[in-house]
């Protein structure tokens, strides 16, 4: 048997003599077409919107006619179709979004500094612009003969809370001079004291004002009810003692004594009681009133510790 032979008795039955596929397309085309000529059905093409695509998210938009999907109807977004959308990379998204960050605060300093270059009048023509100087927000202070001005009692009050407030951290950082002596004149004198032991602008601001300062904080003590704000100045005055001659001399540890006993006389160590049945109903219900209390009778404990 040759090799014609035996291949021809190895055909499938569907295959005629000439090894053609008997129900391949071409021959079912009613027009007979040979070989090259092969149809093939259409079929619709699904495209995602690109916002769709960004997020890596099925899409259901019907290109025609074109419908936007229903995330972006949702979302509110514009639902576009675009063969040559790429997706960003959100790490450059990021880059760019903190350039921007990076360049509106180079804006923001450029504006608060006063860096930026003010534009110039057109022409030879100088124009010279003089602003009457600003008043002092604080008013002068005397306490005995010696008088101090409102721009070093802003300066005293600046350097406190710069230099000597992080160690004792009670009062507010934002009160200012002129509320802090209209307030209390006996606190605003305290301050004025701590803050005068290195004062470069004037070095005999604190021995000129020693003298009187004791008798202010006696007054104070000795008046009936004594208020919680003189609890503050007590704090200053034994968390920075005056300088005294010698031991016998320093009452720093009676002043202490006397500020635990005020600060109980003004309830500090019940920041949060309820009032007693014939005591006024509102006592202290302000939050920022509850926390001043609550850092001033910490802050005795403190100095009373030490």
């Amino acid at each position: 048997m040759d090799v014609n032979n035996q291949h021809q008795s190895h055909r499938r039955p569907w295959e005629d003599s000439d090894g053609e596929d008997q129900s391949s397309p071409a021959a079912d085309r009613p027009d007979g077409g040979g070989e090259g000529q092969v149809t093939t059905v259409p079929t619709p093409m699904k495209r995602a919107c690109n916002e769709c695509r960004q997020q890596k998210l099925r899409c259901d938009a019907v290109k025609s006619p074109f419908t936007p999907c229903s995330r972006c109807r949702r979302l509110g977004k514009n639902c576009v179709v675009e063969t040559v959308f790429r997706r960003s990379n959100k790490r450059d998204q990021y880059a760019g979004m903190q350039r921007e960050i990076d360049d509106l605060r180079r804006k923001l300093r450029a504006a608060t500094s006063g860096s930026e270059a003010s534009p110039q009048p057109r022409g030879n023509v100088t124009l010279a612009v003089f602003a009457p100087p600003a008043p002092p927000s604080t008013t002068s202070r005397k306490l005995g003969e010696t008088s101090v001005s409102g721009i070093v009692l802003d300066e005293l009050f600046k350097q406190y809370f710069e230099f000597y407030h992080p160690f004792l951290p009670f009062l507010d950082p934002e009160l200012k001079a002129e509320q802090c002596f209209t307030l209390s004149p006996i606190l605003g004198w305290s301050i004025v004291m701590v803050s005068a032991r290195r004062f470069k602008g004037d070095p005999n601001l604190r021995p000129s004002l020693t003298p009187e300062y004791l008798k202010l904080l006696w007054s104070c003590i000795a008046e009936m009810p004594t208020p919680v704000h003189l609890v503050k100045a007590l704090c200053l005055a034994c968390f920075w003692p005056l300088p005294t001659a010698g031991g016998t001399m320093d009452f720093t540890y009676k002043l202490s004594g006397i500020m635990i006993q005020v600060a109980i006389q003004n309830m500090l160590h019940f920041p949060f009681r309820n009032p007693a049945p014939d005591e006024p109903k509102p006592i202290r219900s302000d939050p920022r009133d509850r926390k001043d209390r609550l850092m001033t009778w910490i802050a005795c404990n403190i100095v009373a510790e030490r």
